[in-house]
């Protein structure tokens, strides 16, 4: 069973998928990471720096990419065509846009593997195929045609939990990280970046509309209530309990 967390820079992802596991696990329900599920906890454990993990992650893909290619190829084809065919503020050379189809490509035969080996357990997934979207349309603001035609071509978790945030706060907090979203840019530049996002996710939520798979989060608040809420509901739906941990 996969949970997504997603949601513009800035926006609060990495706090509320801390908090949420924590209140889970106190509530008795173990929930994993793909990285614990790939090379499990105690390896993980030892593996703590963004960057290292980020490279054994890609090494893997490698021998997971031809079967997940091709169950793939229409959000494959379709991420690699709008990223060519759109230059956007991240994708402004040749190589700024292989890397982005290098994260597309990770990010769906992660998922590839989750849905086999994730069978039977709650994995929470801090970025995953629908947050492709901000990869793929960083920096614009789509057409609704192509936000439509992207999620009916994307494979989705079972939960999407969005969290969202007034614009100015995504701003100071976005020029606040020491790692922004796009390196050397300029004030203007993330501004502009952090903006857009933000517009294409409102767009994109409105796509999911009386649809339970999607949890909208309030990320300007980071109070205990919030997580609480988050993880009573993610228990409600899923009764984790009765899950394989």
């Amino acid at each position: 069973m996969i949970i997504e967390f997603t949601g513009c820079s800035g926006a609060g992802k990495s706090f509320f998928f801390n908090k949420v596991r924590l209140e889970l696990a106190k509530r008795g329900c173990t929930t994993c990471t793909p990285f614990e599920l790939l090379l499990g906890r105690r390896i993980s454990a030892l593996v703590r720096l963004e960057m290292f993990r980020n490279l054994i992650l890609d090494i893997l893909a490698v021998f997971i990419f031809i079967p997940a290619y091709f169950l793939n190829r229409p959000i494959l084809n379709f991420a690699y065509q709008t990223i060519f065919a759109h230059k956007t503020i991240n994708s402004s050379s040749f190589f700024s846009r292989l890397n982005l189809m290098r994260n597309v490509t990770k990010r769906i035969v992660l998922d590839h593997f989750l849905r086999g080996s994730g069978r039977g357990r709650i994995v929470l997934v801090d970025e995953g195929t629908i947050h492709i979207s901000h990869i793929v349309f960083g920096g614009r603001v789509p057409e609704k045609r192509e936000l439509v035609e992207f999620l009916e071509k994307v494979p989705q978790p079972d939960l999407i939990v969005c969290l969202d945030s007034l614009t100015e706060v995504l701003i100071k907090r976005t020029l606040s990280r020491p790692d922004p979203p796009i390196r050397k840019a300029s004030k203007t530049t993330l501004q502009n970046f952090v903006e857009a996002s933000s517009e294409m996710f409102a767009m994109l939520t409105k796509q999911f509309v009386s649809n339970h798979k999607l949890i909208v989060i309030d990320g300007s608040r980071t109070d205990q209530i919030q997580v609480q809420e988050l993880a009573s509901r993610i228990c409600e739906l899923y009764q984790p309990e009765k899950l394989v941990v």
